[in-house]
């Protein structure tokens, strides 16, 4: 072999080590394009408005309004002056939901930094000038009535016979705004509170009725039943008002044979 065929395959045999330290520096260099753009690096203490303007603005900008949501040109200090906008932009951000997955985003303590200043701002202006509202008329519902007439009077009344049914909102009967008053009620109410006086101090002019309790259908009478008294088995318990001192008549029957 002659020396310059040596020397071809010196050159070779370079460009092939070169070629191969170029392709490994290139696989373990510098993140590409895509990477940067869901890793978008951050500064900690970077200023809550910048990283607002930064990140939340171009999406919801007053063009693209996302979520309907325009935040282009507020200011973070301003947070106050719409704090039900803003109450929602700390809830997105501080649960991770904003900025969203494969959107640029900072690190997560930019992200706690920003939630933090926003409700700091709106904490601030509540402090300052608080507004709980206008109050609204509030009426009992009828398990607050009977409860009131119990804790009153230590009489137990039954206010689903007394009063007609409450309206709810949102699964809840207490609230101010469903517990309105109409004239149909306040009859109601007048007739409860006449009914329940009597019981309360007794009417000698109450004439003789008949209640009549009856278990209901599919009752099991094979064990002790709670509120019963103790090595007892089946049997029925109910509650009573008695209106008078006065003697009064039990009967116990039995409509149909009792199994168990």
């Amino acid at each position: 072999m002659n020396k310059g065929t040596k020397n071809r395959k010196n050159t070779k045999g370079a460009l092939a080590v070169a070629t191969l330290l170029v392709c490994v520096f290139a696989a373990s260099g510098p993140e590409t394009a895509a990477q940067r753009s869901t890793t978008t690096p951050a500064v900690v203490d970077a200023p809550p408005q910048a990283v607002l303007d930064r990140y939340c603005a171009s999406c919801h900008s007053t063009r693209t309004r996302a979520a309907g949501l325009a935040l282009e040109g507020r200011r973070v200090a301003d947070a106050a002056s719409d704090p039900q906008t803003w109450e929602k932009v700390v809830r997105k951000v501080a649960t991770g939901m904003m900025p969203p997955s494969g959107a640029p985003r900072p690190e997560r303590a930019v992200l706690d930094g920003l939630a933090a200043a926003v409700a700091e701002s709106i904490d601030r202006a509540a402090a300052v000038a608080p507004n709980p509202g206008a109050p609204a008329l509030h009426r009992l519902n009828r398990a607050e009535y009977a409860n009131a007439i119990r804790d009153l009077l230590d009489l137990p009344v039954d206010a689903a016979t007394l009063l007609p049914g409450d309206d709810s909102s949102e699964g809840f009967d207490n609230m101010a705004s469903v517990l309105s008053v109409s004239p149909a009620l306040m009859q109601a109410y007048v007739s409860a509170a006449a009914k329940i006086s009597r019981l309360a101090v007794g009417d000698l002019t109450t004439t003789a009725t008949i209640t009549t309790y009856q278990a209901p259908r599919g009752l099991a009478q094979s064990g002790h039943r709670e509120g019963m008294p103790l090595g007892t088995r089946g049997g029925i318990l109910v509650e009573h008002v008695f209106p008078l001192d006065a003697d009064y008549e039990l009967r116990v029957g039995v409509a149909a044979p009792v199994s168990g």
